[in-house]
């Protein structure tokens, strides 16, 4: 019983340090963020919480984006990927694919960005999450780009 409830405790911080890493996060302070949400994982992997820990990896991902550490934010996002389709959590998997969209926009590498951005709308729009005009909206936009750069002629 008291395994249990220290467990119960743990799962309760690390959901606290989320919301906090969450917080920052929508205040701008990536490395803030990053700290919370990377004490939140820690917690999640300690307890063995695997959906937490994806949801970890996915946001810590999405911030490491924003800091323009683009390496380290593929390094998580994939984990992420692959643990969600493990889960069969096909939001959470929606979530890091748009994730990795927008990583592989940043790095230039717009047919990956594009690939990820149709797979997570195709999965967005199944769910009928709220989420899927956004993800629609983000695709137009790698669309417009995409077509708006010099394109190579085949020899």
């Amino acid at each position: 019983m008291e395994i249990a409830k220290e467990l119960k405790n743990l799962q309760i911080k690390g959901i606290a340090l989320d919301n906090l890493g969450t917080a920052y996060s929508e205040l701008g302070d990536f490395n803030q963020a990053l700290d919370y949400k990377i004490r939140s994982f820690t917690i999640c992997q300690d307890i063995g919480d695997l959906q937490g820990g994806a949801n970890a990896l996915g946001s810590i991902g999405n911030i490491f984006i924003d800091l323009e550490q683009y390496s380290d934010a593929l390094e998580c996002l994939q984990p992420a990927l692959v643990i969600f389709r493990e889960l069969g959590d096909n939001f959470g998997e929606a979530m890091v694919l748009r994730g990795l969209a927008g990583l592989h926009d940043k790095m230039q590498q717009f047919d990956l960005a594009l690939e990820y951005s149709n797979r997570s709308c195709e999965m967005a729009s199944k769910l009928g999450i709220p989420q899927a005009e956004e993800f629609e909206e983000f695709r137009d936009l790698l669309l417009a780009k995409y077509n708006s750069l010099p394109q190579l002629e085949d020899d």
